[in-house]
């Protein structure tokens, strides 16, 4: 395999991974970076169009800057190659069926990136309501901690005025997803979207609101808010789930710590785990453990057993419809019905 891009997300969410899983070999990064050959072996550094032609690649990780998702992603389809792609995969949902379109004639995969369904929090959350730990839920509120009131970028291209960034785009397609999961399809969505901070050429803030029956499920980010809000917080008719902190795995990330030569990859401190509170009292829930090698080991089986895909691409295209109807939401401060949404 190759990786298109080699910053945080091409060395630590995708290569680090792949080092990890039995059956995946990393040869080829198409970057202007220097590849730490020390860690990965002999990967050769080459550009896209040597990465696209290269016969000993088979699948292709795109983890280009936005914009360039879905010409990467066309371009490695057409070259034969299956297809991991970064969030957001595309800028909007119909971009998202012309690309699972272009893969099914090249009789290819196009797997969507979407890691969160493997962090140990998230993971917590789903086995409770599939236990019927918290009884039926009514209200399920998923928020990351996202305090920036400062315009430094940790990138460039993160700066610049695209609809594709702004803390929606890069922290929504995460939320809605988990959320996408757990519950499906929404009825209605509702949202604001803003931007606040003075100068700011991107979104800096958003709060989106899914319906779903009895069920209200809130997602959101917010640079200029620097109270610690719980990053999970689903409540039940016979208990509630509170839970502070990302996912473990993240910080391991940023210390360029790797998942194959790391024994507690994953597992968090018993000072972070969440909270069950029922009306006896409130107790702590371990965390489940967080791997994102679970990602990988599914697509080396999708491409060589034929196994099923980590991720739908329909889901990502129902995200992709849910950020479209929170942006017309915001313009038109009106719930959406999301039959309309899909039109």
């Amino acid at each position: 395999m190759g990786i298109i891009g080699w910053g945080l997300a091409g060395r630590g969410f995708h290569g680090a991974f792949v080092r990890a899983v039995d059956g995946l070999d990393l040869v080829a990064v198409a970057t202007s970076r220097d590849v730490d050959r020390d860690v990965f072996g002999a990967v050769d550094v080459v550009d896209v169009d040597t990465l696209l032609t290269r016969e000993d690649v088979e699948l292709v990780v795109v983890a280009s800057p936005n914009l360039s998702h879905v010409p990467h992603a066309e371009a490695a389809l057409a070259a034969g190659k299956h297809v991991v792609v970064e969030k957001p995969v595309a800028p909007d949902a119909d971009a998202m069926r012309a690309l699972v379109d272009t893969a099914r004639a090249a009789d290819r995969l196009v797997i969507p990136f979407q890691n969160r369904r493997f962090d140990g929090d998230f993971l917590t959350v789903k086995r409770l309501i599939e236990e019927g730990r918290l009884g039926a839920v009514h209200r399920y509120e998923s928020t990351w901690p996202a305090y920036r009131p400062s315009l430094a970028q940790r990138s460039a291209w993160k700066a610049e005025p695209d609809p594709m960034h702004g803390v929606m785009f890069d922290l929504g397609p995460h939320l809605i997803d988990q959320a996408i999961a757990l519950f499906g399809r929404p009825t209605h969505v509702s949202a604001r979207v803003q931007t606040r901070r003075p100068g700011s050429p991107v979104t800096d803030a958003f709060a989106i609101e899914l319906r779903y029956g009895a069920l209200t499920v809130r997602v959101g980010a917010d640079h200029l808010d620097p109270i610690a809000r719980p990053r999970f917080a689903v409540i039940g008719d016979a208990a509630t789930y509170e839970k502070h902190g990302v996912d473990a795995q993240e910080d391991q990330i940023r210390a360029a710590k790797l998942p194959h030569a790391t024994e507690d990859w994953g597992v968090e401190d018993p000072s972070a785990y969440g909270r069950l509170i029922t009306p006896e009292g409130a107790t702590q829930v371990p965390t489940e453990r967080g791997d994102y090698r679970h990602f990988y080991a599914a697509v080396r089986d999708a491409i060589v057993g034929g196994g099923p895909s980590p991720i739908d691409p329909a889901d990502v295209i129902l995200q992709l419809e849910i950020l479209d109807a929170a942006v017309r939401s915001e313009a038109t401060n009106t719930m959406i019905p999301f039959e309309e949404a899909t039109r």
